[in-house]
């Protein structure tokens, strides 16, 4: 009996496989099938959330426990699984479904969503611009973020091991690996095509103890009383810092300066800066900053000066806080 339900699973499953670049017999380590599964986890309970408050038959709104319920309700499930190089079936239990008060045909509207993000996310095809060109009319930059870029960065662009996916084990399609230019830049809107070829040089971080308000990295305003500490970086990842944003004729200037996260890792420059949700990457540090720039730039366009209305209440908390940054608060 349990044999038989599983196998109606997979009759409704997307199977998946993962093939090491450099292993024993091409077996997948261990950190990496968890960032995998992870990944899976975090864009699929994303596009469900989204896919909930457009459905019309689902008012969840004012039901938080039954939108939890209903979210771990759909959980993915593995429901064949290969450890020869990792190959899995991934469904969520599409046979049954709790009843809802608040979501209408519950069992109907599981299958559908995961239907959709077999067509939208995981059986996906980035070389043709008219499927981009549809996910960008489809989804919001905010949301393609949600939902696209945990599949890109730890599935995708992984260099560790090459990804397939199909309906099942003999009708795989392998994804091309090391995405990157306009199709990437305009699906989650973080990497510009253009590289900069960034000049060595040797990087001294000097850390300041200052009796000022302000801040600034190489000292150029405050009056400093002693400095703290310095040492030379291999890679330059000292803080990518900004006292104003240009956007369009405007000038956004912050209240102190803002200060993001640089980091070195697998031969990529990362700038993150977690208030605003923003993680950038480039060959060199130039690429990242413009990165950096563009998506900062990007959620101005489409998050700040948009009206809450049309923002979820996780963009709205965003917007709120990068309206306390500025030196002016702006009334959109």
């Amino acid at each position: 009996m349990e044999e038989q339900y599983i196998n109606r699973l997979r009759d409704n499953s997307v199977y998946i496989k993962l093939e090491a670049n450099s292993s024993v017999g091409g077996a997948i380590d261990i950190n990496s099938l968890t960032q995998v599964l992870n990944s899976l986890n975090q864009s699929y309970k994303k596009f469900l959330e989204i896919e909930l408050s457009k459905n019309p038959d689902v008012k969840t709104q004012n039901n938080k426990k039954e939108f939890e319920q209903f979210l771990i309700d759909s959980e993915l499930l593995i429901v064949d699984l290969d450890f020869a190089s990792f190959g899995a079936a991934i469904s969520p239990n599409t046979l049954t479904a709790k009843s809802y008060h608040t979501i209408k045909n519950s069992l109907e509207v599981k299958k559908q969503s995961f239907n959709n993000y077999k067509e939208d996310v995981l059986q996906f095809n980035y070389s043709d611009e008219k499927f981009v060109e549809r996910i960008t009319n489809k989804y919001t930059l905010e949301e393609r973020n949600d939902i696209y870029k945990p599949i890109i960065d730890n599935l995708v662009n992984s260099s560790k091991f090459k990804f397939y996916h199909g309906a099942n084990k003999q009708q795989l399609k392998k994804v091309p690996s090391q995405l990157k230019g306009p199709v990437i830049e305009k699906l989650i809107s973080t990497v510009p095509s253009k590289k900069i070829e960034l000049k060595k040089e040797e990087v001294m971080y000097v850390m300041y103890v200052t009796s000022s308000d302000e801040v600034d990295l190489f000292g150029k305003k405050p009056k400093f009383s002693r400095v703290l500490a310095t040492t030379k970086l291999d890679k330059p990842i000292y803080p990518y810092q900004l006292n104003e944003l240009k956007y369009d004729s405007s000038i956004l200037k912050f209240k102190d300066t803002l200060s993001a996260i640089v980091s070195f890792e697998d031969d990529m420059f990362f700038i993150t800066y977690p208030d605003l949700n923003i993680e950038v990457w480039g060959d060199d540090r130039n690429e990242a900053e413009e990165a950096f720039n563009f998506a900062l730039q990007s959620f101005v366009k489409n998050i700040f000066f948009e009206k809450d209305e049309n923002l979820t209440d996780r963009a709205i908390r965003l917007k709120n806080h990068f309206n306390s940054i500025l030196k002016s608060n702006v009334n959109q």
